[in-house]
């Protein structure tokens, strides 16, 4: 994931030749500031972004990979996103301005973020 929003997946055909596939995480590309991908146990991946804003969303999006004539292609759907509570709460929106990490709690599932 870069910085711009762009999502690059670099994969092996069957006689070990790299293919690289790339695609703009939304409509428009945006700012990312920090980012962390898991794993689905039905073979997607799960992007999870922030602007570096506490007052933007933390973004996910869904990855789906396929092989089709041993060129990768990649859709990319949008999933529901969340404002942090200190975006919301009065007494600590002054205090807590910026988000520093994204992380899922474990690389294979992707029901935690910390």
């Amino acid at each position: 994931v870069t910085a711009t929003g762009m999502v690059y997946i670099t994969a092996l055909s069957k006689d070990n030749t790299p293919t690289t596939v790339s695609e703009c995480l939304g409509n428009v590309r945006s700012r990312v500031v920090v980012a962390d991908v898991a794993f689905t146990v039905k073979g997607f991946v799960i992007v999870a972004l922030s602007d570096g804003n506490s007052m933007s969303p933390v973004k996910f999006y869904k990855l789906k990979l396929r092989n089709v004539n041993d060129k990768c292609t990649m859709h990319i759907e949008p999933l529901p996103s969340f404002f942090l509570r200190c975006a919301v709460d009065p007494n600590k929106k002054d205090k807590y301005t910026n988000v520093t990490h994204v992380k899922f709690e474990h690389r294979e599932g992707v029901e935690q973020v910390v």
